[in-house]
């Protein structure tokens, strides 16, 4: 299971969700799924549903090619730009694209970076959704 969280950039705001948490007794880091959706207002889980995220298959599975992990102290530096507007249970996926973030700028870079040549699509996030657990 794994937040929704609506991102507040300058002027816009985002779509993320909570991929992973990787927990070890000397950090915690925490996996972000950036969605391609940015608008004026603060997005909901339908928006959030509707949205397309960059992804391949690894044989049956989707692999998530927007992830970006932040360390517990960075990400806590950006929660007042961070709200959570719901939760979903996903099918499984890896993650493939394992970028260290630190910044707002690094979570809008993925939102807006073009989908690279090759096996990579923009999918409907609501494909790798295997159940809303709660709409905030």
């Amino acid at each position: 299971m794994g937040d929704v969280l609506a991102v507040k950039f300058e002027n816009e705001y985002g779509a993320i969700f909570v991929s992973d948490v990787d927990q070890t007794p000397r950090k915690i880091e925490y996996h972000l799924a950036c969605t391609r959706l940015l608008q004026e207002e603060k997005p909901t889980m339908e928006e959030f549903l509707n949205s397309k995220i960059a992804c391949r298959k690894d044989n049956t599975n989707f692999a998530i090619d927007t992830d970006c992990w932040f360390s517990h102290k960075d990400l806590g530096l950006l929660l007042d730009n961070l709200e959570i507007i719901g939760a979903v249970e996903l099918y499984p996926c890896k993650l493939w694209k394992l970028a260290p973030a630190g910044t707002l700028e690094d979570i809008y870079e993925e939102i807006t970076d073009n989908p690279r040549v090759g096996k990579l699509r923009l999918v409907d996030t609501y494909e790798l959704v295997k159940e809303v657990i709660e709409k905030l």
